[in-house]
């Protein structure tokens, strides 16, 4: 399925859901999980994630190829009014722009992959709670951020990205300063 402009907001609310399950999988699987042969629990978790990304990237290689023309539907939203002058040139460019994303989004990941690998034992070290509550915490923040992705996914396609974008950041900002007295 795919979708023109105006959802695609609630599109990429959808894609970031996948982060929101891997954050409540993770909160129940790394609490779990116990030293194997000469790897530590958290090397156990990383190669785990990693065996599950490859499964997901093969099936996505294999399942999602196609664009809904090629297979007789129509992507979801309402359809542009201008219409398209240069399909070609258009086409090289969003090949350069999703090329430019996937590098963005594979850094981002990185980077998201070592704070969750680390948050649950901060949770227990620093907070001194039980690696099942630090865990169903963790989960409750991959719950969360499944609907929140997708909410704000959704104001985007109606307000427009920057206000939307905007809203997003300003929110949780806005929320952890209200009532602080430093």
């Amino acid at each position: 399925m795919g979708f023109f402009p105006s959802h695609r907001g609630l599109a990429l609310g959808l894609v970031m859901a996948g982060p929101g399950f891997g954050i409540i999988l993770s909160g129940f699987v790394v609490p779990k999980l116990l030293p194997i042969s000469t790897l530590l629990s958290w090397q156990t978790g990383w190669l785990i994630f990693a065996v599950i990304n490859i499964a997901v990237a093969w099936l996505t290689f294999t399942l999602i190829r196609n664009h809904p023309d090629d297979v007789s539907q129509n992507p979801l939203g309402r359809a542009p009014t201008l219409p398209v002058k240069n399909k070609k040139k258009l086409e090289r460019s969003n090949i350069k722009l999703l090329v430019h994303l996937g590098v963005i989004f594979a850094i981002y990941g990185a980077t998201y992959m070592v704070y969750v690998t680390f948050i649950v034992t901060s949770m227990v070290g620093s907070y001194q709670l039980s690696e099942a509550t630090a865990g169903g915490v963790w989960a409750w923040i991959g719950l969360l951020s499944m609907f929140s992705g997708i909410l704000f996914g959704w104001i985007s396609d109606h307000i427009g990205r920057r206000l939307g974008l905007a809203l997003a950041f300003f929110l949780p900002c806005h929320r952890l300063s209200v009532g602080r007295t430093d």
